[in-house]
């Protein structure tokens, strides 16, 4: 699937509250991989149920490994919701057992609020 065709399925939204920081925790799952997601929004909000066949698209799709699944989440969220800051973090187990762990993060080049990133435990 081209990458077009996947951001095409992330709906947005207005932002309710777009001239304030507030951070958004999202927890899903693409295949048997879990994901937890957390962005600080801008302008618009991804709505859940374009989120959700969003992700059931990603999982229908072979990948290489939790890398590749994580840098394309991370790539086609913060291309749609266009947000301050986002967080995408995997986990998964492998066919031997062993547990795997991928996080990535994207934000704005001007975008800073070290205060509000400290209070989750992420540094400004």
């Amino acid at each position: 699937m081209e990458a077009f065709e996947r951001r095409a399925l992330l709906e947005t939204e207005p932002n309710p509250v777009a001239h304030r920081d507030y951070v958004v925790t999202l927890h899903g799952r693409v295949g048997a991989t879990r994901l937890e997601l957390r962005y600080v929004p801008d302008r618009d909000i991804v709505t859940r149920p374009a989120l959700a066949r969003y992700l059931e698209s990603m999982a229908g799709l072979d990948w290489r490994g939790i890398e590749h699944l994580g840098v394309t989440l991370t790539e086609d969220f913060f291309d749609v919701a266009i947000a301050r800051w986002v967080e995408v973090v995997l986990c998964s187990e492998d066919e031997d057992g062993f547990r795997i762990e991928f996080m990535a993060e994207e934000r704005q080049p001007a975008w800073n609020n070290p205060r509000l990133l400290d209070r989750i435990g992420k540094s400004g």
